[in-house]
């Protein structure tokens, strides 16, 4: 007499997000979190979808491709300071899982020029520097080699490169 046991797909149980916070005044089109399934099945994958009904009021601001979600339009804390959506993971068998999530927008300290010439001065915090027109400078403190630079489109990201002490990240725009 032999038993067989048949390995039944199991539904997927839960969706994760690298990240539920993203910063306000991102560029549109950036990716704020990468998706993944909780699923008995090991070596199942997933496809995701923003599907419509109760809990996804702002699934219009967003999309998804692969496992990557994306904001559409750049974030203003100001207008909104969180987002909530309804995802679902489907596995390879076809069984899925809906879960609705909030994501929140992370108030920077937005730092704003004239249309004149302005000196602008960074602050120890995660701040959005937007000099509007005229020729503008930002002054840092300390030595320039204990900042990392990265240029996003029309945007200067400025990080604090040490170890030590957190000086944040700021994003500049419209600096002439």
């Amino acid at each position: 007499f032999t038993l067989s046991v048949n390995n039944l797909n199991e539904t997927p149980s839960n969706i994760s997000l690298s990240s539920s916070s993203f910063d306000e005044n991102i560029d549109a089109a950036s990716v704020i979190a990468e998706l993944s399934s909780t699923d008995e099945d090991e070596d199942d994958t997933h496809i995701y979808a923003l599907i419509s009904g109760e809990g996804g009021t702002d699934n219009d601001s967003f999309s998804i491709s692969g496992s990557n979600l994306f904001i559409l339009e750049s974030p203003n804390h100001e207008i909104q300071s969180s987002y909530q959506i309804r995802l679902q993971t489907i596995d390879s068998s076809g069984t899925s899982y809906i879960e609705v999530i909030t994501l929140d927008v992370n108030d920077l300290n937005e730092i704003i020029g004239t249309i004149d010439n302005d000196s602008l001065e960074s602050t120890s915090n995660n701040d959005f520097i937007d000099g509007l027109s005229g020729d503008d400078t930002v002054i840092y403190s300390g030595d320039y080699a204990d900042y990392s630079f990265t240029r996003s489109g029309d945007r200067l990201q400025i990080a604090d490169a040490t170890d030590t002490v957190v000086d944040g990240t700021d994003t500049l725009q419209n600096i002439e």
